[in-house]
């Protein structure tokens, strides 16, 4: 028969040294936060390899997007860590909403490849076009158009308001960002708990 006992000293300190870690979990917290920016850069940089609906040149959004993502020292605490996506226009892409033409007339919505990311002047200067208005008479709906090999093109549909939907595919599924979160949190914990034994 082979005997192995447990001191109650040895545990109790050992356990002293888990309540200690638990009061203060910030270095646990900060590698869950570490992880969960990781997945979120990883998701952004997978939808920025999708291209866009029109098959233009890509504009670049979801990489910007995945460059914003930090986990800033001065908002990790003993209480929760924090992720921040920082890039504003990634609001609009989550919620959805309503976008409404200021300062100009109109909202130029691309409806062609080579509008895709391009302002309409920008679009005339490097197309060597000259844009302009067309308005269906049947439904009053506007766009701007030019002649390209003595074609009608239209690059843009004029709108003075458009209700962008959220996209669900925004971010990550919950149950990714949570696996993330409590693997990076476990990779911390089991290296905290190797540093209390080497101790």
């Amino acid at each position: 028969m082979i005997v192995l006992r447990i001191q109650a000293g040895e545990l109790r300190n050992a356990l002293k040294d888990l309540i200690k870690l638990a009061e203060k979990p910030r270095r646990i917290l900060a590698a869950a936060a570490g992880s969960l920016q990781d997945c979120l850069q990883q998701h952004f940089k997978s939808r920025a390899g999708e291209g866009n609906k029109l098959g233009g040149k890509s504009t670049g959004f979801w990489s910007k997007i995945s460059d914003s993502v930090v986990v800033p020292d001065a908002l990790q605490t003993d209480r929760q860590a924090t992720v921040v996506i920082g890039a504003p226009e990634f609001a609009q892409k989550y919620f959805g909403g309503q976008i409404v033409a200021k300062n100009v007339p109109w909202l130029t919505i691309p409806m062609h490849p080579d509008a895709h990311g391009r302002r309409a002047s920008v679009l005339e200067q490097e197309l060597g076009v000259k844009l302009f208005v067309v308005t269906l008479k049947r439904d009053f709906r506007s766009f701007l158009g030019a002649k390209v090999d003595g074609e009608l093109t239209l690059f843009y549909r004029l709108k003075t308001e458009v209700n962008q939907l959220p996209d669900p595919r925004a971010l990550p599924e919950p149950s990714v960002m949570d696996r993330a979160v409590s693997e990076g949190a476990e990779i911390q914990f089991r290296e905290e708990i190797l540093q209390i034994q080497r101790n």
